[in-house]
C-alpha cells in the first residue's frame, strides 16, 4: 500500500509510475469507499485512489495497492540476441543532437522491446547464456521516432553545463522545481538539463515559458 496525505502528482501518480515502469510491479484496483468524494488519478495511475479533501470534509490524499506480478502478468525482455531487441540509432540524434548520450553511458548496448529502452551491460553480454531471459536498466521510452529518457538518469546528462542548460548557484530554485511551481526561463526546446554549481541533477521539461520536473 502506497498512501500520501496530498494530491500533489509528483508525490502520487508520479511514484505510482515509477513502481510500474522501474520496478516491475503492478497496481491492484481499489474501489472507492463511502463518505468521501473522488477525482480521477493520472491514467497510468488508473486504480488508486485520490481524495477530494475539501468536499470530502477532510485533507485531501492518495492511496494505490501495488503487488508483484505472477508468472505470465507481465512481459520481461528476452536476450538481446532475439529479433525482439533492436539498436536505436535512429532514437537518439533527434533527442540531444550536439550529445550523443550512449557515448555518457558505461561499456554496453541500447536496446528496444517494445516501447521501453533498454541498456544492456556489456559484462552481461559477455557472460549470460543466449537462452537466459534478463533485463538491464530501463533507460525511457521510444515514442514518436524519438528517445523519451527518464529525466533521474544522472548518468545520461552531459558531464559540464552546455547550450540548453540550467546551471543553478541557489538552493531556492531547486525548492521550487520540488514543490512543482517551475521555472521561467528563456531557452528554446521542449527540455533542459539541470545542473546545480556544475552538478548534473535532471532533465526538465519545457511547457511555455516554464521548465518544470516531471516524470515524462
Amino acid at each position: 500500500m502506497y498512501s500520501t496525505c496530498t494530491t500533489n502528482p509528483e508525490e502520487n501518480e508520479a511514484q505510482i509510475r515509477f513502481a510500474v515502469e522501474e520496478l516491475g510491479l503492478l497496481i491492484l484496483p481499489l474501489r472507492p469507499f463511502a463518505g468521501f468524494f473522488f477525482d480521477d488519478p493520472a491514467p497510468d495511475a488508473k486504480g488508486s485512489l485520490l481524495i477530494r479533501g475539501h468536499a470530502s470534509g477532510a485533507q485531501g490524499f492518495f492511496i494505490a495497492l501495488l503487488t508483484k506480478p505472477i508468472h505470465g502478468e507481465t512481459q520481461r525482455p528476452p536476450s538481446p540476441s532475439t529479433p525482439a531487441c533492436a539498436s536505436l540509432p535512429q532514437f537518439w540524434s533527434p533527442y540531444a543532437p550536439e550529445n550523443d548520450m550512449r557515448a555518457l553511458l558505461p561499456p554496453g548496448e541500447t536496446a528496444l522491446y517494445g516501447e521501453k529502452i533498454y541498456f544492456l551491460p556489456q559484462a552481461g553480454l559477455e557472460r549470460l547464456p543466449a537462452e537466459l531471459r534478463w533485463q538491464g536498466c530501463t533507460l525511457g521510452k521510444a515514442q514518436g521516432g524519438q528517445a523519451r529518457l527518464f529525466p533521474y538518469l544522472r548518468r545520461l546528462l552531459p558531464p559540464v553545463p552546455g547550450t540548453g542548460s540550467l546551471n543553478l548557484d541557489s538552493i531556492a530554485p531547486l525548492i521550487d522545481l520540488l514543490a512543482g511551481r517551475g521555472l521561467k526561463i528563456s531557452l528554446p526546446g521542449k527540455h533542459v538539463f539541470l545542473y546545480w554549481r556544475n552538478l548534473p541533477l535532471a532533465r526538465l521539461a519545457v511547457k511555455g515559458s516554464r521548465a518544470l520536473l516531471t516524470s515524462r
